[in-house]
């Protein structure tokens, strides 16, 4: 049979085992408080019923565990045929019955509501209970238990009932809240989600635009160099043309190598690597080494590390790489002593990162926009526009943060701080 949607609230089977367990410590609490009551007084005779009661609530409790339909039914059920039976030994007068509409008010909170004959089915057996006790004069069996001051225990049933459907009143109030919350979360999820797309197709249009004229711009370069070759005999002018030709080339080289790593920092998963900054600094400065103008520069590193540092040592690298060929790269070598200049300061929960130097700087007007796909501050050096947007999203992703502060003519220090891996 085809399931329809659910009836009522509970489709969460988590909340239903967590309702069977509370509708469980309920019959096992009033059984036994029943039982200490008849024993002050007395009274014996229905001991062995509230013994098989407390082992089938036992039961049920632990068929919960791992059958939760099932143990949802089986409360239901179980609890009208013992309150039925218990109800024709004792008698009307201690309104044992009181609690079939406990039961039949608490059926939608146990039972997984998505079968509608199911739950009728479930939800008619308290009904039909109470029906054959009335018929019967509450005489099903005709065996009657003497029960001390039924009165008293009428009082006591009417407060547990009390009780009881004020708790599914609560679980009802709860769920409204609870839905109404997961609502107000759905929505500021879409909300996020349609901003992110917003953004995401932007990025995409200005992408697709950028990479077709920049991979267009040296193929057509190195294409027009080729046709002038053909009709050169000059063998200086045909080696500076081979000489463009291996610029125009290597401009495209770099572009698609940071396009790749575009790529690759969306769909790569991270990494949890014990960073060595020590060891990672060194690594970086000594294959920067040979980038043109790097030999003229004075480097210099402080590096404080207390304990292993947890994040992605490839993505690390590649953000720092790409910070420190800026500073290579915009060094201001009419000064006397250009320098960059390195400092990090780490623990076992973060790290903080300052990459310092004395180069041109940034005006500040430009430095908003810095961290853009394919922007360019300064258009006289080469360069594709991705590396700092490339570092800003990879920081992101390691759950970091990145700012730069910078003046013309003075230089710039880039900040970055980052949460180890496995804190974050």
């Amino acid at each position: 049979m085809k399931d329809s949607k659910p009836l009522i609230f509970i489709k969460d089977k988590l909340n239903r085992k967590r309702i069977i367990n509370y509708i469980c410590y309920f019959a096992l609490g009033i059984t036994i408080f029943s039982g200490f009551f008849d024993f002050f007084l007395g009274q014996f005779e229905a001991n062995g019923t509230r013994l098989i009661i407390c082992l089938i609530y036992g039961g049920i409790y632990f068929l919960n565990k791992t059958k939760t339909d099932l143990a949802g039914i089986l409360v239901n059920v179980i609890s009208s045929i013992v309150l039925g039976i218990y109800c024709c030994l004792v008698g009307r007068e201690p309104l044992v019955h009181l609690y079939l509409f406990s039961v039949l008010v608490g059926t939608p909170f146990a039972i997984n509501t998505r079968n509608r004959k199911v739950f009728f089915s479930i939800l008619s057996i308290p009904i039909i209970v109470y029906l054959m006790l009335e018929a019967s004069n509450f005489n099903f069996f005709n065996i009657h238990l003497n029960t001390a001051n039924p009165e008293v225990i009428s009082i006591f049933n009417i407060l547990f009932n009390f009780i009881l459907i004020q708790f599914y009143v609560f679980l009802i109030i709860r769920i409204f809240q609870k839905n109404e919350d997961r609502l107000i979360k759905n929505e500021n999820q879409l909300k996020k989600q349609n901003l992110d797309l917003v953004k995401v197709n932007k990025a995409l249009d200005l992408f697709v635009f950028s990479v077709s004229h920049n991979l267009r711009a040296p193929i057509s370069s190195v294409l027009g160099l080729v046709e002038l070759s053909k009709t050169e005999e000059n063998l200086e002018t045909l080696n500076h043309y081979n000489k463009l030709k291996a610029e125009s080339l290597q401009k495209l080289d770099v572009y698609i190598n940071d396009v790749l790593d575009y790529s690759r920092n969306q769909r790569m998963r991270l990494s949890n690597d014990e960073v060595d900054f020590e060891q990672l600094i060194d690594t970086i400065l000594e294959n920067q080494k040979f980038t043109k103008n790097a030999q003229l520069i004075l480097f210099s590193k402080k590096i404080n590390q207390e304990g292993l540092f947890i994040t992605d040592e490839k993505r690390l690298k590649s953000i720092l790489a790409n910070i420190v060929s800026n500073s290579i790269k915009y060094a201001d070598l009419e000064k006397t002593n250009p320098k960059i200049n390195i400092e990090i300061y780490s623990d076992r929960n973060k790290a903080e990162i300052i990459i310092s130097d004395n180069g041109i700087g940034i005006e500040k007007e430009m430095q908003s926009k810095i961290f853009n796909m394919f922007y360019r501050a300064n258009a006289t050096e080469p360069g594709t526009g991705l590396g700092l947007y490339i570092a800003k999203e990879t920081i992101e992703v390691l759950n970091g943060t990145i700012k730069i502060d910078s003046a013309l003519g003075e230089g710039t220090t880039c900040i970055i701080n980052l949460v180890s891996l496995d804190k974050a």
